[in-house]
């Protein structure tokens, strides 16, 4: 550590690994809004919303109004009409 500096507390997450943590996050709860995502990630909502973009850009989830949810889920649901 530098003389007269603090540490580090936090540094940003790099898109990779947030990315990574917005799909553990969704597939561990099956659905997840944008809100709750930018919350639990500490970040904007513009980011989260770019981030379930690539990923859902990727197949790894499924976006919707508002939010996103895991491929299992979304599979399992019935469609209708």
């Amino acid at each position: 550590m530098v003389a007269g500096r603090s540490p580090v507390i936090s540094r940003p997450v790099l898109a990779a690994q947030r990315r990574l943590q917005v799909q553990s996050y969704v597939t561990s709860h099956g659905w997840a809004t944008i809100a709750e995502l930018a919350q639990a990630l500490d970040t904007s909502q513009t980011t989260v919303r770019r981030d379930l973009a690539v990923l859902a850009g990727r197949g790894v989830l499924v976006r919707v109004r508002g939010g996103a949810g895991a491929v299992s889920v979304a599979l399992a649901v019935p469609r209708t009409g």
